[in-house]
């Protein structure tokens, strides 16, 4: 489905990763990897967000996929309510408004619809990059770190989510809720100039 070869990333001369090599021929994927070892910015790559300084990204679909990615490194804009931010979702993507509907009732986010993106809590930020990317129409799903921030109730709820999505996916997950299915293992790389 997926194949990652000789990936580097360096920002300002300084390196990231080295030629990274990842193979993810499964549906269901778990991306673990040391602290700083590039999971993020990896997903970043995936997602077309950012180039790779060397190496190359080969997607396994008949034509380019559509992406969806949810990660706090790529946030919307802070005056944006929700509400505004699903508009513009919806402005730009296919969606699913049943899925949109169901996941806004299952974490609890329709007292948030109103506020800005600066005053959301953490936990409600990640629900609503959460709800942003599960409700696209995409063949590809892209999520980092999708449980850090929510309570034990949203974490259960958003398990149940993504383990119910049929989508090719690749999960970077610290607390360990999704299964040890498609482990893939970012190699630790020392941060070096290069």
């Amino acid at each position: 489905m997926l194949v990652c070869k000789g990936l580097s990333k360096a920002y300002q001369n300084v390196l990231v990763f080295k030629d990274v090599n990842l193979h993810f021929g499964q549906r269901s994927h778990l991306l673990i990897g040391s602290n700083g070892s590039g999971k993020s910015t990896l997903l970043r790559i995936l997602a077309g967000l950012e180039a790779p300084y060397k190496g190359e990204v080969n997607w396994q679909f008949t034509s380019t996929p559509r992406i969806a990615f949810a990660s706090e490194s790529v946030l919307p804009p802070d005056v944006y309510t929700a509400k505004e931010v699903f508009a513009l979702v919806e402005n730009y993507n296919e969606v699913d408004f049943n899925k949109k509907a169901e996941l806004i009732d299952a974490l609890k986010f329709m007292a948030f619809l109103d506020t800005k993106v600066a005053e959301l809590s953490s936990g409600s930020l990640k629900k609503l990059l959460l709800i942003c990317a599960l409700m696209k129409k995409s063949e590809v799903l892209l999520l980092d770190e999708p449980f850090a921030s929510l309570d034990k109730i949203s974490q259960e709820k958003m398990q149940e989510f993504i383990l119910s999505d049929e989508r090719f996916r690749i999960v970077v997950d610290h607390h360990q809720l999704m299964p040890n299915e498609g482990i893939v293992e970012m190699p630790n790389s020392a941060k070096a100039k290069l």
